[in-house]
């Protein structure tokens, strides 16, 4: 009985909170009917030009033109011109303008940065006879298990892996076993300290 009545409780400060939170929304929600009656289907453009933020005076800049005014009449050495401890800003560079969309003639192709080391791996297994070309970074990723110390027995089952997989794609005509020895001495030399 206890368990139930403390169901009941929960269930109705659920529902509570629950009707707080959608009442709190409001008359927010905006209906297709709101906007046939107003006619308004499209959306004022943003104004961005620096002079509009710039011309507003805020009463704090008011305020130290007014001290620089009492300085002034009082004789206390104050230059008119405004100074950096005045508050007074350099005006802001102004905004990037958007561009509309550009239409291209074909997809650019992505050329990952390739190290060193990893353009000395990747020749090294090429002039073994293995075709590369579009599994570069699977290769490099491979590769640096090899010299990991941490990943123990994961590193020749990486290689060994990596090889059936290059084999299968007929990138190469040699056996698993000969592309997975190709690819540890490949990355030993490379990436090995």
């Amino acid at each position: 009985m206890m368990l139930t009545r403390t169901r009941l409780i929960t269930m109705i400060g659920a529902l509570a909170t629950s009707a707080t939170l959608l009442a709190g929304c409001g008359g927010t929600t905006v209906t297709s009917d709101d906007v046939e009656a107003t006619g308004e289907t499209s959306v004022a453009p943003l104004d961005r030009s620096a002079t509009s933020s710039t011309s507003s005076t805020s009463p704090a800049s008011s305020e130290a033109s007014e001290d620089k005014d009492k300085d002034k009449d009082t004789g206390t050495g104050r230059s008119s011109e405004p100074s950096e401890s005045a508050g007074v800003a350099a005006p802001a560079p102004p905004a990037p303008q958007d561009r509309g969309a550009r239409e291209i003639s074909e997809i650019p192709e992505q050329q990952p940065a390739h190290s060193r080391e990893d353009e000395s791996f990747l020749t090294a297994v090429a002039e073994e006879g293995i075709n590369v070309e579009g599994v570069e970074s699977q290769l490099i990723g491979a590769a640096r298990t090899v010299c990991a110390e941490e990943s123990g027995p994961v590193s020749d089952a990486t290689a060994l892996a990596v090889a059936g997989q290059l084999t299968a794609q007929d990138r190469t005509d040699l056996p698993a076993e000969d592309v997975s020895e190709i690819l540890e001495n490949a990355a030993r030399e490379s990436y090995c300290p």
